[in-house]
């Protein structure tokens, strides 16, 4: 009788019964608006194409981070208060 290999199956990922991670990310970037939201943000010089690295925020994109990060913390208390 012939011995059976083991098969390694990878996890799967969202958008992906294979498990390959280019599956998920054309599934991703397949829906129509992920794109959309793309383009605004580069259009409104939140983000910009980086060459070699892809999509990164601008200095403008970083200050409305940082911008943010308070109410994101007390978001984050907010919703821990008894």
């Amino acid at each position: 009788m012939p011995k059976q290999s083991a098969t390694i199956r990878k996890p799967a990922v969202r958008g992906s019964r294979t498990g390959r991670p280019i599956m998920a990310l054309l599934d991703l970037l397949g829906r129509r608006w992920v794109l959309r939201i793309m383009w605004e943000l580069r259009e409104a010089g939140l983000i910009e194409l980086v060459q070699g690295d892809g999509y990164g925020l601008t200095e403008l994109g970083k200050e409305l981070n940082e911008t943010f990060l308070p109410l994101h913390r007390f978001a984050e208390r907010w919703s821990k208060r008894s």
